[in-house]
C-alpha cells in the first residue's frame, strides 16, 4: 500500500507504507525522532569526504606501488579512514588494469611482434625431427598429420 500523505502539488506520495501506519517512514507521524537520527547518520556519511595528503602525480605502476604504501600507512595510523583506504586501493586496481591494457595495445598496434626464439635452418630441423618422432610415440599417423598442418599454418602466420 501506498503512503497517503499528500504533497503540495496534490498528489500522493509514492512511496511504500510502513508497517502499522498509512504513511511511509518520511511522512509518518509518529516517527519524527527516528528521521532526525536517520538524517544525522546520513550527514555523518560524508565525514569520509575529505583531503588526506597531497595531489599525486600517477603515470607508472611505480608510482602506483608508491601511491598505495602510502594509502596502507595511512589506513594503519589512522590518518585515512579504512573505507577511503579501500577506494584507494580499489581505484589503484583500475587503474593498473588499463594501464596494462593501454600497454598490450600499444604493442600490437604499433610494433612488429618479435619471435621469442631465433633459430638457424640445422636447429630447426633438428627441432622439427625430435617433434616427429614425438609424435610417432604418441599419436597415430592421423592424429599427427592433423598436429603437423597446425603447427605448419602456425609457422606461416609468425614468419609473415
Amino acid at each position: 500500500m501506498k503512503c497517503q500523505f499528500i504533497k503540495s502539488d496534490n498528489t500522493q506520495c509514492r512511496a511504500n507504507h510502513i508497517k502499522d501506519s498509512t504513511f511511509c517512514f518520511r511522512h509518518d507521524p509518529t516517527s519524527n525522532e527516528a528521521r532526525i537520527v536517520a538524517s544525522s547518520k546520513g550527514g555523518q556519511n560524508r565525514v569520509l569526504q575529505g583531503v588526506y595528503g597531497e595531489k599525486v602525480k600517477l603515470t607508472s605502476p611505480t608510482d602506483i606501488r608508491k601511491f598505495l604504501g602510502t594509502v596502507i600507512n595511512g589506513v594503519w595510523t589512522g590518518q585515512v579512514p579504512v573505507p577511503v583506504g579501500s577506494s584507494m586501493g580499489f581505484l589503484a586496481k583500475c587503474w593498473l588494469e588499463a594501464h596494462s591494457a593501454s600497454e598490450i595495445q600499444a604493442s600490437l598496434e604499433g610494433k612488429p611482434q618479435k619471435p621469442m626464439l631465433y633459430l638457424d635452418d640445422s636447429q630447426k630441423a633438428i627441432i622439427s625431427e625430435g617433434i616427429t618422432q614425438a609424435f610417432k610415440k604418441a599419436y597415430t599417423p592421423a592424429q599427427a598429420e592433423k598436429i603437423r598442418i597446425g603447427v605448419q599454418k602456425i609457422e606461416e602466420e609468425i614468419t609473415k
